[in-house]
């Protein structure tokens, strides 16, 4: 048995497995990892030893989601995904919920919850009921390294009809959290202490951290997320078919949606964002990934 073997028998979390629309993404994904391997060789420490990969000449954020707990990806240090090294920070923990009958759970959400998306969110207090109950869900979900007896603070609330995203900041550690009405969702550790994220270029810029898109069909989902200047006001995303109102709180700006049709890759789209003086700056999604 390997150590990845002996984790999954602490996960309580159901196996979920790939649907073919996923395992095909996943294919796509890595094989243009591959065609960007363009760099010197380097060593990562990874579950089942030491994986040998090139450092990308143009790296992209774009995440495949892997199905098991964040406590056993964090204990294991990094997992390989077809051959390519998934560090903890970009590996992303479903949350069980209930899904609702008659839907498919392809993805983290219901096609039910993903109905109710609008394009422009609703920002409720931290008191709310909807913010408290996330918030419960998401944090039973943060490992213990982040310090499950710390205090939790909560920030850049999104509310998008059922849905709702924050960002929890717990024991030195900050994780993007997406959840449903059921409990159903996906948390995504964004940085912690020795490992925090590289600011951006000034206080009137955006960086783009992290891209993801998982599911399938009604049950597809794209999110986005990255730092924002002290200057940004607000962030309009276009992508996936959609316009939409990130959220722009704390240094960091948030955004997720469900795509239309074809449109599953969350960096292919344009970005606008305005400063508190009013200037408006827009960038391809892709021009702000760190090293693009």
């Amino acid at each position: 048995m390997t150590i990845i073997d002996e984790f999954r028998t602490l996960d309580t979390a159901p196996e979920l497995r790939l649907t073919p629309g996923e395992e095909q993404r996943r294919d796509h994904l890595l094989a243009a990892i591959i065609q960007l391997d363009r760099g010197p060789q380097v060593d990562r420490a990874t579950a089942a030893g030491t994986a040998r990969r090139t450092t990308p000449a143009r790296p992209r954020t774009v995440r495949t989601t892997v199905t098991i707990g964040a406590t056993a990806l964090l204990a294991a240090g990094a997992l390989t995904v077809g051959g390519v090294a998934v560090l903890p920070s970009v590996v992303h923990h479903l949350l069980p919920g209930v899904v609702e009958p008659g839907t498919t759970a392809a993805g983290p959400l219901s096609a039910v919850s993903l109905a109710s998306w609008t394009s422009s969110p609703a920002h409720p207090s931290a008191a709310s009921t909807v913010v408290t109950n996330a918030t419960a869900h998401c944090s039973r979900s943060m490992p213990e390294p982040s310090g499950n007896d710390a205090p939790v603070t909560v920030s850049n609330v999104d509310q998008r009809g059922s849905v709702t995203t924050v960002v929890l900041s717990r024991g030195g550690y900050r994780f993007f959290c997406l959840v449903g009405a059921d409990g159903s969702g996906h948390s995504e550790l964004v940085d912690g202490p020795g490992n925090r994220l590289p600011g951006v270029a000034g206080p009137a810029s955006l960086s783009v951290q992290s891209a993801d898109d998982s599911g399938s069909g009604a049950t597809a989902i794209s999110t986005l997320w990255g730092e924002a200047g002290a200057d940004v006001a607000s962030v309009t995303v276009s992508a996936g078919g959609h316009t939409l109102t990130a959220t722009v709180d704390n240094g960091l700006w948030t955004a997720w949606w469900p795509p239309v049709g074809d449109s599953v890759d969350p960096l292919d789209g344009t970005v606008t964002w305005t400063t508190t003086t009013g200037a408006s700056h827009s960038s391809s999604l892709n021009a702000l990934v760190p090293g693009n």
